[in-house]
């Protein structure tokens, strides 16, 4: 409180202190004239023999002063007043800065929320994605029984469950909607620690083999199709053609698995019911598994074991080439976009360099004509630390500033993201500034603040104030100063700019490949959609018969052949296929 006291008081304590030392200065003068001096000699050698009362001003001052806070705070006022002084200048380094920040600050947030915030699920960090070996993490490729297996014979595993995504009709007494509907193990929820926001999950005896037709509900369609009635658990719904009994909702944050995309937001979880096809054929792979290691074991010791059960499923089933790879969930989830948004990550880091670089120079450009002014202060008993404080002020003001707009344009930013196609960019729904980006907006401001201030400070921190004073040319030894320092940051910001121009011409180039890729067939012209009946069993559930001859007319022949002749026939169509 004392300490408050004295910021609080510091104006009247500055008064008394200038009314002390001119009464001190009076007593001087007095004792000198005594001795037969004149008034004007007294008072100059009071003066003289007294030193710089500015400089014992100051120096008296900070002994009251909280010197991080109230030097700053003044540093600080003192910069906006200069730059209101030339606002042409104060806007164009502001604008300049805040397009670099805000696209860093767009591209981090995007990376935070994709590649680093961990995944919304208890011990996220140990989860694993079990799929063949590849260069990239392959969705939909093991079959139950290498999922049993792996669950029997893992000892590294906390647990460990099955997963497909799929699709349904799901009919109510108002509408009739295709929907996501991955289908899961009853243990997934409980692995994954999340809790349905109404109801239950699924039990043991509803994921075997002919179990009860039961349905989880997401938030989303909860309260779109069913108006968020709070007794819906308990009632029924057509999915498939087939009547289910709603026992949950999950709560809007759950959207596994991720790889579906957005369409989970408005979907449905099923139980994964194991067919006959499914316990007798290992080539049927439409699953995929995702475990959780036990505390302590590490991804390295659970290949090896994955590495030793593969082994030992070839032995006894010598008709399929068996191996898996254990790949951390996340990156799994983000492996595809991963490399991209390093490279955009790392490019917006080099327009952010060349963004400090031209406020460098605007900075330069105004210390060389306030040259007069800093010489005149050091004169006067400023010290050189003082001064570069100040530059540093202002360019510190204008990231700031910066940084300030620039959180406007990242929003703007992050809005256009959001509307880019489904799938894009793995958790695109999670993408949010959050309390990590302040710290990363502190660390650009810091970052920018020395870029953009240090070589007009190095430039005040040089200059002779005696040079200065006594020519009339402003100093012609800083002004070759200062065209070293411009040529080496015009030079800097030529080659990032040649390497971003480079770099922009080879994306763009490739762009223009793909665009003009032959496919082997005429792609122009063409359109795709979905169809689906309102009896349609979804992906994992479609058996193939085990030979083409003799076999019962396919689901595609039944269902889809009569829609393709009324297309056929419609105006302006030429052809129509099944996919």
């Amino acid at each position: 409180m004392l300490s408050l006291g004295k910021i609080f008081a510091r104006r009247r304590r500055y008064d008394d202190l200038s009314v002390s030392i001119q009464e001190h200065l009076n007593e001087k003068v007095d004792e000198l004239m005594e001795e037969g001096l004149t008034r004007e000699a007294a008072e100059l050698r009071a003066r003289r023999e007294f030193g710089n009362v500015t400089l014992i001003q100051e120096h008296s001052r900070e002994v009251w002063q909280w010197p991080t806070l109230e030097s700053i705070l003044a540093d600080v006022r003192f910069a906006l007043r200069q730059l209101l002084k030339a606002p042409g200048m104060a806007l164009l380094a502001i604008l300049t800065l805040a397009l670099g920040i805000g696209a860093n600050t767009a591209m981090f947030t995007v990376m935070e929320s994709v590649l680093l915030r961990p995944l919304p699920y208890a011990h996220s960090g140990r989860l694993i994605f079990i799929g063949p070996p590849s260069d990239e993490p392959s969705f939909g490729s093991t079959s139950w029984l290498n999922y049993r297996d792996i669950r029997a014979q893992s000892k590294l595993l906390q647990d460990v469950a099955a997963y497909s995504a799929n699709v349904s009709v799901m009919e109510t007494m108002y509408s009739s909607q295709s929907v996501a509907a991955p289908r899961v193990t009853t243990n997934l929820f409980s692995m994954l620690g999340v809790q349905p926001l109404l109801g239950r999950t699924f039990t043991d005896v509803e994921g075997q083999t002919g179990g009860p037709d039961v349905v989880l509900l997401s938030e989303d369609l909860w309260r779109r199709s069913f108006h968020a009635d709070p007794s819906i658990v308990g009632s029924t719904v057509s999915i498939n053609g087939k009547l289910h009994t709603i026992v949950g909702v999950m709560p809007d944050e759950f959207r596994f698995p991720e790889s579906v995309g957005p369409a989970l937001r408005k979907g449905i979880w099923l139980p994964l019911q194991p067919t006959k096809e499914m316990l007798s054929n290992r080539g049927y792979l439409f699953f995929n598994m995702v475990g959780e290691l036990r505390p302590g074991a590490n991804i390295a010791q659970f290949q090896h074991e994955l590495d030793a059960i593969a082994t030992r499923i070839r032995q006894t089933d010598a008709s399929h080439t068996i191996a898996f790879l254990a790949t951390p969930y996340q990156e799994a989830l983000t492996g595809p976009v991963r490399p991209t948004l390093y490279a955009l990550f790392g490019a917006l880091a080099l327009v952010l360099l060349i963004a400090c670089a031209n406020v460098s120079n605007l900075l330069i450009a105004r210390s060389l004509s306030r040259q007069h002014e800093f010489a005149v202060r050091v004169a006067l008993g400023a010290g050189r630390l003082r001064l570069v404080r100040q530059i540093l002020s202002e360019g510190l003001t204008l990231s700031l500033f910066g940084c300030g707009v620039g959180v406007l344009l990242a929003e703007a930013i992050m809005v256009a993201l959001r509307k880019l196609p489904p799938g894009t960019i793995p958790r695109a729904d999670s993408i949010s500034i959050h309390w990590t980006i302040a710290l990363v907006l502190g660390a650009i401001a810091f970052i920018t603040t020395v870029l953009s201030s240090l070589f007009p400070a190095l430039l005040v921190a040089q200059a002779d104030p005696q040079a200065v004073l006594q020519s009339a040319s402003r100093g012609i030894g800083s002004q070759s100063v200062k065209g070293r320092f411009s040529g080496w940051l015009v030079a800097g910001e030529v080659a990032l700019s040649t390497l971003l121009l480079v770099g922009t011409s080879l994306l763009f180039h490739t762009l223009w490949n793909l665009e003009k890729l032959q496919l082997g067939f005429d792609s122009a012209r063409l359109t795709m959609f979905t169809a689906m009946p309102p009896d349609a069993v979804g992906f994992s559930d479609m058996v193939a018969a085990a030979g083409t001859r003799g076999a019962a007319a396919s689901l595609a022949t039944i269902t889809y052949q009569p829609v393709l002749d009324r297309i056929r026939h419609m105006p302006g169509v030429t052809g129509a296929a099944l996919i």
